[in-house]
């Protein structure tokens, strides 16, 4: 049954989904009416916010029966400068600042997915961060593993809610961290495969928060 609503969802929702987005591309280049161009951009807007939903869910139900990941030896420098690459249009629209220097290999034992979390951190450091902001990467040596921490100068996170981000379909009304309520899930998920840990700080540097996640070494 799992099985089969990983299939629905990725085939039929998604697929169907899709389908809107186009046609609703199609007549938002034709419409010249003002009021109706901007439903459609609605519709689009929430089109894909469900499409979204949709693909976090599937990819949350595949993670939860996984017992095991099959990992390589992998530098994490270079997965984090692919995610911040395929990032790079949206980076250009907020006019932020990712600042990320890799003067080394990081070798970890991971699975190519660990890329997930690390454009799920700075999605949200871009969503939630002010126009024109500063995001900070930096990777730590923490003896038998590699501590990676995105520093973002977003809202913050209270302290009585540090932990429950992680947690599935938690929700924070503080508009500290919106959303599904599925993309920390499916990150912490990652990393426990991994062996690894999960969490988030303060920016000792100001306002916003310091996500970081460990990778075993190779």
């Amino acid at each position: 049954m799992q099985e089969l609503f990983i299939d629905v969802l990725r085939h039929d929702l998604i697929n169907t989904a899709c389908i809107i987005g186009s046609y609703t591309d199609l007549l938002m280049e034709i419409e010249t009416d003002v009021k109706k161009l901007q439903y459609l951009k609605n519709i689009s807007r929430s089109n894909q916010k469900l499409i979204g939903i949709l693909e976090d869910a599937a990819s949350f139900t595949k993670l939860d029966n996984l017992n095991n990941l099959k990992t390589e030896k992998m530098d994490l420098g270079d997965i984090i400068s692919n995610a911040i690459g395929s990032l790079s249009v949206k980076i250009s629209e907020k006019g932020a600042k990712v600042y990320f220097t890799c003067d080394r290999p990081y070798p970890a034992k991971v699975n190519e997915i660990v890329e997930q979390v690390f454009v799920n951190f700075l999605t949200n450091a871009l969503k939630y961060g002010p126009q024109g902001g500063k995001i900070e990467i930096n990777v730590v040596d923490a003896g038998d593993s590699w501590k990676i921490c995105f520093a973002d100068e977003g809202e913050g996170i209270p302290d009585e809610f540090k932990e429950a981000v992680f947690e599935r379909f938690k929700r924070l009304e503080t508009g500290a961290i919106k959303g599904s309520g599925l993309g920390l899930a499916i990150v912490k998920r990652i990393v426990e495969l991994h062996g690894g840990q999960v969490g988030v700080t303060d920016n000792p540097n100001g306002n916003g928060s310091v996500f970081w996640v460990t990778f075993p070494k190779a």
